[in-house]
């Protein structure tokens, strides 16, 4: 048995909840490591300590504090519940506008055949490699050897 899977044994076993069936595992293996043992030995140890100190009663602050928050009425969604939500909508709003906008700017000044508005978000009116650059080149150079 692997020293993390017995790490994560323990506290079963300091509640005594661990069952029959992995308790002899996990004691063959506490037996044979010592790393184990010794971090078992230690908690063991600290519940000791804890239970030494006795049952704890929270300050009355706390207690008072506590009870309002739970007798407050909950908030409403509309002030709150949209505030996770707020960026991808925003991003979603400046995307949309966006295309919007490129689609009129690129229908009004003619730069594409953008016949309906379908066809205006359609990225057809960009040229894939613009003349005289390094792609277009590159492009060139292998359709003519492709030819060959």
């Amino acid at each position: 048995m692997r020293c993390t899977k017995v790490e994560n044994m323990m506290s079963e076993a300091l509640d005594g909840a661990l069952p029959i069936k992995k308790r002899g595992a996990f004691n063959d293996h506490l037996a044979q490591c010592p790393r184990c043992l010794q971090t078992f030995a230690a908690l063991q140890e600290m519940g000791g300590v804890l239970r030494q100190l006795g049952p704890f009663s929270a300050p009355p602050t706390l207690i008072r504090r506590l009870r309002g928050h739970l007798a407050a009425p909950p908030r409403s969604f509309l002030l709150t519940g949209w505030l996770p939500y707020a960026e991808g909508l925003a991003c979603a709003v400046v995307i949309g506008l966006g295309v919007l906008f490129g689609s009129v700017v690129s229908t009004t000044l003619g730069l594409g055949k953008a016949d309906s508005g379908l066809a205006a978000l359609s990225l057809d009116l960009f040229q894939a490699t613009p003349p005289d650059s390094l792609a277009a080149g590159y492009l060139a150079m292998v359709e003519n050897t492709d030819e060959k």
